[in-house]
């Protein structure tokens, strides 16, 4: 495979001749043939989505004693009258703004908490479902983005991430394997949350044998993000190709 793209990134004279011919050919071909006309349609105002309504009050009344509140409340106070705490939620699909007691308040809360947790298992699923038909294809590009998804999502939600993630960065250094690339190279974000593990990895190479059995990254040692989770942080460092022998080095 390298020596079919050193080939091609360094064509013979031969080679280079007959590519010329080539792109004559298909310039003539192209020019002999009628052009169609070519319409561009520049899209109107009124073709733009509609911005979004307004969020508007359900009620001003106080759902304690009843009382209107002037002005309406946008986040939690005391009602002036019977002194009781009005919670203010905003659903903004419906683009309404309540006032709630504390036990409303409470329910709604746990309705959208339940809501939340039957996204995440509903998407949890896809990716899985993705996982097994990426390894079953041998898509190794496909198996990645899936785990870094899944990883994603158990560290939002402070559980154990590091062992997904490994498996991320395995498809990943797979997938460079592949298309005959044998050496990588470690890259951070380069920016001030870089934590000191993976500062002293950055610009290092490995060959692709050497990194799928050492596993350098994520490593174990990684602080970036720990404040979120206390199972580590979430690497964001990651591979790029090395052709020694054509000097080309990320």
């Amino acid at each position: 495979m390298l020596s079919k793209f050193k080939q091609w990134l360094f064509p013979s004279p031969e080679e280079l001749e007959r590519r010329k011919q080539e792109l004559r050919r298909r310039i003539a071909e192209r020019e002999n043939k009628s052009q169609p006309e070519i319409v561009i349609r520049v899209s109107s105002l009124s073709e733009r989505p509609a911005p979004l309504p307004p969020i508007t009050l359900s009620s001003p009344a106080c759902p304690y004693c009843g009382v209107i509140q002037e002005p309406p409340p946008t986040r939690r106070r005391k009602c002036r009258d019977c002194g009781e705490t009005i919670h203010v939620r905003t659903d903004r699909q419906e683009r309404k703004r309540y006032l709630l007691t504390a036990a409303e308040a409470e329910r709604r809360a746990a309705n959208d908490a339940r809501q939340a947790r039957e996204r995440r298992n509903e998407e949890w699923r896809r990716l899985s479902e993705q996982v097994q038909v990426a390894m079953q294809a041998g898509d190794w590009k496909s198996l990645h983005a899936a785990y870094q998804q899944q990883a994603h999502i158990l560290f939002n939600e402070g559980r154990p991430h590091r062992h997904v993630a490994q498996e991320a960065k395995r498809a990943q250094l797979m997938s460079l394997l592949e298309i005959g690339v044998a050496e990588v190279k470690v890259g951070t974000s380069d920016d001030e949350r870089v934590c000191a593990h993976c500062r002293s990895l950055d610009g290092k190479v490995f060959a692709i044998q050497e990194a799928l059995e050492a596993m350098p990254i994520p490593g174990p040692g990684c602080t970036d993000g720990s404040e979120q989770n206390p199972h580590g942080g979430r690497c964001r460092c990651g591979y790029s190709a090395v052709f020694p022998e054509l000097g080309i080095s990320p």
